[in-house]
């Protein structure tokens, strides 16, 4: 039997779709949404319209499912205050290539 600092815990990283709420588009307002949220759990990605989440690791899932919809609603209450919208759609809704804008320098890894 493993011991308490032995367990097994778990934590999750998800990216977000920052996106124009009239438009529906992608929109380059991660920055914008990164300047008001903590960086120990929230993360540039490559585009500009994306933001990562990163929860911290649990032993129990009800602990990690309660701090994953905590940074879900944080997230989205900042998005509303500066008037974006996020989705959490799998594949960049409604884009041209053309408009997707590269982050100023690469995503760290906290591995």
């Amino acid at each position: 039997m493993q011991g308490e600092d032995e367990a097994i815990r778990v934590g999750v990283e998800e990216e977000f779709h920052v996106v124009d709420v009239r438009t529906r588009r992608l929109a380059s307002g991660a920055e914008l949404l990164l300047e008001a949220l903590p960086g120990s759990s929230f993360a540039r990605e490559l585009q500009r319209s994306t933001v990562e989440s990163n929860s911290r690791p649990f032993r129990r899932l009800e602990d990690l499912a309660r701090d994953l919809c905590g940074l879900r609603r944080r997230l989205i209450r900042q998005a509303d205050e500066v008037g974006l919208g996020i989705s959490a759609a799998g594949s960049a809704p409604l884009v041209e290539m053309g408009e997707v804008k590269v982050s100023p320098s690469r995503a760290t890894s906290r591995c």
